[in-house]
């Protein structure tokens, strides 16, 4: 039995699929027998991100349209500038480290404090901040708002345009 190579090539994409840079579609070209033409490629993922199967695969379609777009498979992570999971226009998307993908993220549904990097300890606020897989402490302030401005400041220094506050 004949073994057979599914992975996706920037060809196959390129020669299959449309991909609009403005609008951040990716859409197949033209009708095969399980799908309508013109069909948009990815149905949204309860993570957010747009999925789709080509040839016995499942793809993040923002990995199939960085492939697309630039002949590559992203080294590591691909983030979302706007932190929109499922907007997959050229400009919002951007290979990225794991840490800055991290720093990219919003703040957490579970943060108490409403400051991304700041968590109450009694009736003070401390500040910190996780930079390649290193923690790093920024302080503890009486109010929340000066811990956040060690944050952000701190976010800036270590992540530049990746910086979410």
């Amino acid at each position: 039995m004949a073994r057979f190579n599914y992975k996706i090539t920037a060809e196959y994409l390129r020669k299959n699929c449309t991909y609009n840079k403005r609008t951040g579609i990716l859409k197949w070209k033209k009708a095969a027998p399980e799908r309508r033409e013109s069909l948009v490629i990815g149905c949204l993922h309860p993570a957010g991100y747009l999925v789709t199967a080509m040839r016995r695969r499942h793809y993040r379609v923002h990995r199939l349209i960085w492939l697309y777009v630039t002949g590559a498979w992203p080294k590591k992570h691909i983030d979302h500038e706007d932190g929109n999971r499922a907007n997959n226009k050229w400009k919002n998307i951007r290979d990225a480290t794991p840490s800055l993908n991290g720093a990219n993220q919003r703040l957490s549904k579970n943060n108490k404090t409403g400051f991304k990097g700041v968590h109450a300890r009694k009736n003070l606020f401390v500040a910190q901040i996780t930079a390649r897989g290193k923690h790093h402490y920024l302080g503890t302030f009486v109010k929340a708002e000066e811990a956040h401005s060690a944050y952000r400041q701190a976010a800036i220094k270590l992540f530049g345009e990746y910086a979410r506050y």
